[in-house]
């Protein structure tokens, strides 16, 4: 008994049409996406064979370099007792050198995926929750303020120091009188300078 998928069904049907002349070439490569000269062998082979060419010739058949169902058997022992602790590569050449088995690296690495043998255990992280920082409504509510030491005054070594509004990322120019208070108090030896709209902090 013949076995046959949609794709068999539809090649045997389009071919042995063909085959009656109910329908035409160009309308057999069009149906089956199929060159020329494919589908003048596929008739060729079905007036030889009959209905069972659309079925591959190694079908049901045993490929000569499959590996043995007991030495499979005898690699998923070993990788479950003797070599449970090891990684895939590490296995197989412990395997090809110590047990004498002479196969493959990608049949065995098959194997062992095929079997969920020697699989890599993968510790994940608790997914750590980023917010965004909020920003303040006005500008002016909250400053960062960011310098770095010069010498601005030949010799002398000072930090220029210039806010910056969190609020609009912005440098912030509009000193109040609180504010300036603020900064004269909080960093040492603070100037103010209104025509440069910066602060200078004069190391001592």
């Amino acid at each position: 008994m013949l076995k046959m998928n949609s794709g068999d069904q539809l090649t045997l049907d389009v071919i042995s049409k063909l085959d009656a002349r109910r329908i035409t070439v160009k309308q057999a490569m069009q149906i089956l996406n199929k060159s020329e000269s494919s589908i003048f062998r596929k008739l060729a082979r079905y007036r030889a064979e009959g209905p069972k060419f659309v079925k591959h010739k190694n079908t049901n058949k045993t490929p000569k370099n499959k590996t043995p169902c007991h030495l499979e058997q005898k690699i998923i022992e070993l990788c479950n007792k003797k070599y449970f602790d090891f990684n895939r590569t590490h296995a197989w050449e412990e395997i090809v050198a110590v047990e004498q088995i002479e196969i493959p690296k990608n049949t065995f690495m098959n194997i062992c995926k095929r079997n969920e043998l020697l699989m890599k255990k993968v510790k994940k992280r608790k997914p750590k929750n980023r917010y965004r920082r909020d920003r303040m409504k006005q500008k002016g509510i909250m400053l960062q303020l960011d310098g770095s030491p010069h010498r601005w005054f030949g010799m002398v070594e000072a930090a220029r120091i210039e806010p910056t509004a969190i609020a609009t990322l912005s440098l912030f120019n509009n000193y109040s009188p609180e504010i300036t208070t603020f900064f004269q108090k909080t960093i040492p030896n603070c100037r103010i300078f209104d025509n440069h709209k910066l602060l200078l902090s004069v190391n001592s």
